[in-house]
């Protein structure tokens, strides 16, 4: 991005944490995220999302609660990154608890928030 003087923007970064989730690369996508650091990306709600995918898919859910606890505003999107990434990893309980702080944050769940809470009972019965 910098080597060809292209100004780094959050549709690149966001771009670039997606190749990284879906290659499983995590080093390269904390090396993405370390650039957006540094570029003052991270407050960019797109961004913090896409990096709490990353994370979640790259099997890193501590770092993707680190960014999650760190956005200065949550949508409903970024709640249900979170929450899906919990249930992606067999977390039940994580991702129960993030669906009742969600209640409580009175966002209101989406249609991938409610396929999610299914799994998390189906998680729960194992």
């Amino acid at each position: 991005m910098m080597v060809r003087g292209v100004e780094a923007t959050s549709i690149i970064v966001i771009s670039a944490l997606q190749a990284c989730e879906a290659t499983f690369n995590l080093e390269e996508g904390k090396r993405v995220h370390e650039f957006a650091v540094r570029r003052g990306l991270e407050s960019d709600i797109l961004v913090s999302t896409a990096l709490i995918d990353m994370y979640m898919n790259c099997s890193y859910p501590d770092k993707a609660i680190e960014v999650f606890k760190r956005m200065p505003e949550k949508d409903a999107v970024c709640w249900s990154a979170l929450l899906c990434g919990y249930v992606q990893n067999g977390m039940a309980d994580k991702s129960m608890g993030v669906f009742c702080d969600m209640f409580f944050s009175d966002i209101r769940p989406d249609g991938g928030v409610m396929v999610a809470s299914a799994k998390i009972l189906l998680l729960g019965l194992h």
